[in-house]
């Protein structure tokens, strides 16, 4: 007869197959009869009961339309170049002077200073004053 031999190196596994072939063979031994006598047990058939009528069925739940999921996407992401880009097209346009106001509205002298959290916001207000981006 050809055999194997398996080596198993973690105390833990080993710890729980020696616990899992015990539980093993405890739960495949008959059980043991007890020495003590028992009363003998008497049984009686139930008396049959009238069965009571069903309760009418409830009415079917009205069928609901599928709802539409609704899809949210974050704004888009722009960058420093992209903005720059925009605000190149309204200095050619002759809108210097509402591009100086908008880095205002935001608290900046330069778009370089404008925060990455801000441009979003900034490349919006870019688009109303008619940048493509």
């Amino acid at each position: 007869m050809n055999g194997f031999t398996i080596e198993i190196k973690s105390p833990e596994l080993v710890t729980a197959i020696m616990a899992l072939a015990a539980a093993l063979q405890h739960a495949t031994e008959p059980p043991q009869m007890s020495s003590v006598p028992q009363a003998p047990v008497t049984v009686t058939q139930p008396v049959a009961q009238p069965t009571p009528a069903p309760a009418p069925a409830p009415a079917p739940a009205p069928i609901m339309p599928a709802q539409t999921p609704i899809i949210t996407t974050a704004p888009p992401a722009y960058t420093l170049e992209q903005l720059a880009t925009a605000a190149a097209q309204l200095m050619d346009a002759g809108k210097q002077g509402e591009l100086v106001q908008l880095l205002a509205h935001f608290g900046v002298r330069g778009l370089n200073l404008l925060p990455p959290d801000q441009y979003g916001a900034f490349a919006l207000q870019l688009k109303s004053l008619g940048a493509r981006i």
